[in-house]
Formats: C-alpha cells, sequence, structure tokens
C-alpha cells in the first residue's frame, strides 16, 4: 500500500561454497580455457625469468670484460723465448710460403739409394747396394756421394715443405736446398759457396753446413723438418715443423732455379718428405 515500505531481504550465497563444476558453468568457463588460461600464465612467468636472466648475465660479462687489461698491452709483454714461439715476422712468412708438393728425382740419385714408388721417401742401402749394378749416365746424377733433389725446382715466389729425418745411432746426413747448376760428378762440397744451403744432422744434433762450422750453431734434432724458400728474398729457413721454433735461417741472393736437396750420408739414414 502507499506509504509502506517493501523490505525485500536476499540471501547471497558465497561462490566458492558451490561445486568447481557450478563455479565454472555460472563463470562461463570451460576446463580447457582454464587449462590454457594456466598454461599460458606459466609461459610468461618463465620468459619474464630467462629475460632477467639474461639481462644479469650480460651485465656480469660487461664486468668481466672491463677487467681485463688492454690486449695490446698483453701481446707486447709476449716472450719470444717459448719454444712454441717464432718471431713475428718469420711466422708471417712461413704462412705466406705455398706448401709445396715434393717428390724424389731419381735421376739424382746413385746407386746406394732406394727411393719409395711414391717418390716421397729414401733411405741410404748401402750394405744391400750392388756395385756391379750400372745406372744410366744421367747429367743430373750425383755419382760419387748419396745425394739426390727433389723434382720440383723454384725460380719465384716462398716455398715451403717438411722432411722427417729418421736416423740410427751412427747415422748422418743433410737436407736443405741446392741451385740447380751445382756440381754432380765427383767429390762435393756442401756450402753456401758451392751452392747448396743445408744443415747437417746426426742422431741427436743439427748444424748449418758452412765453409767455417762452430760447436755453438749445432741444435738438438727435431723428429721434422720445415724447409721454408723465400726465393726473392734471398732466405732459407729451417725450423722444427712440429714446434715451429726457428733452428737457421741463410741469407743468400738467387739467380737460378732452386731445388730441395737431401743428403744421405750412413746407411740407414732416411727422409721423407711431405706433403
Amino acid at each position: 500500500t502507499l506509504g509502506r515500505t517493501r523490505v525485500i531481504r536476499v540471501r547471497v550465497i558465497p561462490l566458492f561454497s558451490f561445486p568447481r563444476c557450478q563455479r565454472e558453468k555460472f563463470l562461463g568457463l570451460d576446463p580447457i580455457s582454464l587449462a590454457f588460461e594456466k598454461r599460458s600464465s606459466n609461459v610468461a612467468e618463465k620468459i619474464l625469468h630467462i629475460q632477467r636472466g639474461l639481462k644479469e648475465f650480460r651485465a656480469s660479462q660487461e664486468g668481466i670484460v672491463a677487467g681485463l687489461p688492454d690486449p695490446s698491452s698483453c701481446c707486447a709483454s709476449l716472450a719470444l723465448s717459448s719454444p712454441l714461439a717464432l718471431p713475428s715476422e718469420q711466422l708471417l712468412q712461413e704462412l705466406e710460403c705455398n706448401s709445396a708438393g715434393i717428390t724424389l728425382d731419381p735421376d739424382t740419385a746413385p746407386k746406394c739409394l732406394a727411393i719409395s714408388g711414391d717418390g716421397k721417401r729414401a733411405i741410404n742401402t748401402a750394405r744391400f747396394c750392388d756395385q756391379r749394378q750400372k745406372l744410366p749416365d744421367h747429367p743430373k746424377r750425383f755419382d760419387s756421394d748419396p745425394f739426390l733433389l727433389g723434382r720440383e725446382g723454384f725460380a719465384a715466389g716462398r716455398h715451403s715443405w717438411v722432411v722427417e729425418l729418421e736416423v740410427g745411432k751412427f747415422g748422418a746426413g743433410a737436407v736443405g736446398v741446392a741451385r740447380e747448376s751445382v756440381k754432380r760428378k765427383g767429390g762435393i762440397v756442401i756450402t753456401p759457396e758451392e751452392g747448396f744451403w743445408a744443415l747437417g744432422f746426426s742422431l741427436r744434433s743439427v748444424w748449418p753446413l758452412t765453409a767455417n762450422p762452430t760447436q755453438e750453431a749445432q741444435r738438438k734434432r727435431p723428429r721434422k723438418l720445415r724447409v721454408s724458400l723465400d726465393w726473392a728474398g734471398g732466405r732459407v729457413t729451417f725450423s722444427n715443423a712440429e714446434t715451429r721454433s726457428p733452428v737457421y735461417t741463410f741469407s743468400a741472393s738467387f739467380s737460378e732455379k732452386i731445388f730441395p736437396f737431401f743428403g744421405l750420408w750412413k746407411e740407414g739414414t732416411q727422409v721423407t718428405v711431405s706433403p
């Protein structure tokens, strides 16, 4: 009636008191949508966590780099006395060298030297050498001394090759380069004046073959020697092929083709060239 206030009582029932399925139905959500929403939320949290971790890692690395000394000062203080170190100029020259595919020339070898079929290995076989054997009288052949040359000669550029040295207890030999015009018949002296730039080697030592050899010039014999020829620069450099440490350098002036040279003085002495 007019003038009276009507009171309507509404009973509020908390949503959480309903069973889960009824709550989801009431909110208009199905189980699949809820699961997807929960998984998306987890992925977002992981991405944020990763981003924070990357930011912290970047900051830590920048701190480490900032604390490092200047690289140029480190390089300047490196000691070249290390057995693995080479003077920078020599190292650059070695890197610029062409790796020469050397093979041994049988037409230059006397009968006491045996050469493998691939032309990569030679050995002194004096004990088994048939003195009655007659080799063709070739103008390139060394007829008195156990010497031979490589097939490949060079009249320009920079070239290098590796020689593995194998000697017995009393073995000895020589390795280096020679002018194309060197003496081949009769007794030969291996010196730069005669057109040979070479090192002599024995079981334990190597030394430069010069007109006036000295005891001080001897070095411990490497298992493998690298021979580097700089034709235009007039240098023949020997280094340990395994440690890259320098052994000896000849200075010269070349005006003709230069060939790899090998001498196998004693029986059983063997050289193998590579590559």
